[in-house]
C-alpha cells in the first residue's frame, strides 16, 4: 500500500514538473516585434450545424480586423443550413457560401469541404476553425494575423474545453491542455505519437497560406 502511495505521489510530481515546465517557457516574456495585421479569409466546413452557425457566425462576423472575410463551407447539410447561411450571406458581404452537394468516392468528406473552401479564398492567409468552436473575443482575427510573416508557413492556435462542473470536464480540460503544448513544442520531423508525419492535410484550427496548402 505504502509502495502504491509512493509511486503515485512520484508520478503525481513528474506531472506537475513537467505542466510547470511549459507553462514557464510559454509566459516568459518574448522580445517580439509588433505586425501588422494580415488579410485573413475565415474557413469552417460544416456538416448539420445549423445551431452552431447561429452562434459562431454573428461572433465572427464582430471580428476587430480590418480586413477578413468569413468563408461557410455547406457540406451536404441535412438540417437548415443552407437556408439559413442563404439569408445572412445577403446581410453582410464578407460572408460567403460554398455548397457540396455530393463528393468523389477518393475523398474524406471534410477533407473535400475544405479544399473547396480553400479555393474560394480571396486572401493569401486562411484561418481554419469549426462550427463547435467559438472565438474568446472579437480580437481574435487579429491576434492569429499578427504571426503571419513571410518565413511563417503554418500558425498553431488551441482550443481549450468550455469550462463546466464536473470531474470529467476537469480532466478533458487538463488532457486538451496536455496535447497542445506537446504539438506547440514539435520541431520539424519529429514524429507525433510515434508516427512520423511525411505529409498533412492541413486540418482545423490550423492555419497557413494558400500557396503552400496547395504545394503540400
Amino acid at each position: 500500500m505504502q509502495v502504491a502511495f509512493v509511486v503515485c505521489l512520484f508520478i503525481l510530481a513528474l506531472q506537475v514538473t513537467y505542466i510547470s515546465f511549459f507553462l514557464l517557457a510559454f509566459l516568459k516574456k518574448r522580445n517580439e516585434i509588433e505586425l501588422q495585421p494580415q488579410a485573413v479569409s475565415v474557413i469552417v466546413c460544416a456538416h448539420d450545424e445549423e445551431k452552431n452557425l447561429k452562434e459562431l457566425v454573428p461572433l465572427l462576423l464582430q471580428q476587430d480586423h480590418p480586413l477578413f472575410e468569413v468563408i461557410i463551407v455547406e457540406d451536404r447539410c441535412n438540417d437548415g443550413t443552407f437556408d439559413y447561411l442563404l439569408e445572412e450571406t445577403k446581410k453582410d458581404a464578407r460572408l460567403k457560401m460554398v455548397r457540396v452537394v455530393q463528393k468523389p468516392d477518393h475523398i474524406q468528406g471534410k477533407k473535400f469541404g475544405l479544399t473547396l473552401g480553400i479555393k474560394a479564398a480571396q486572401y493569401d492567409w486562411v484561418l481554419l476553425t469549426d462550427a463547435d468552436c467559438r472565438p474568446l473575443g472579437t480580437d481574435w482575427v487579429k491576434s492569429m494575423s499578427k504571426k503571419f510573416t513571410a518565413e511563417t508557413q503554418i500558425v498553431l492556435g488551441f482550443s481549450s474545453y468550455e469550462r463546466r462542473p464536473g470531474l470529467l470536464n476537469s480532466f478533458i480540460r487538463f488532457e486538451t491542455l496536455l496535447t497542445a503544448l506537446q504539438y506547440m513544442g514539435l520541431k520539424a520531423n519529429q514524429p507525433i505519437t510515434s508516427i512520423y508525419v511525411d505529409r498533412v492535410f492541413i486540418g482545423s484550427c490550423t492555419n497557413s497560406r494558400i500557396e503552400d496548402i496547395r504545394a503540400a
